[in-house]
């Protein structure tokens, strides 16, 4: 998601593409890697992170360990 010059500004990002994170499953893959709401997700591994999809991938990744 490409973030707007006033999301941007307000949560003092360096990035204006990434996820924003509105909420996760209690006990989820998301939670168990200490993801929480309010988080903005630019990248994982040094791997951009621009749409839902690709967060949810890279996570389930982590979540089979």
């Amino acid at each position: 998601m490409r973030f707007n010059i006033n999301f941007v500004a307000k949560f003092n990002l360096n990035a204006i593409s990434g996820v924003y994170i509105d909420g996760v499953n209690k006990n989820g893959a998301a939670d168990k890697e200490g993801i929480r709401s309010g988080d903005v997700i630019i990248e994982i591994d040094d791997k951009k992170i621009s749409a839902n999809s690709e967060l949810q991938k890279r996570i389930s990744l982590y979540s089979r360990r």
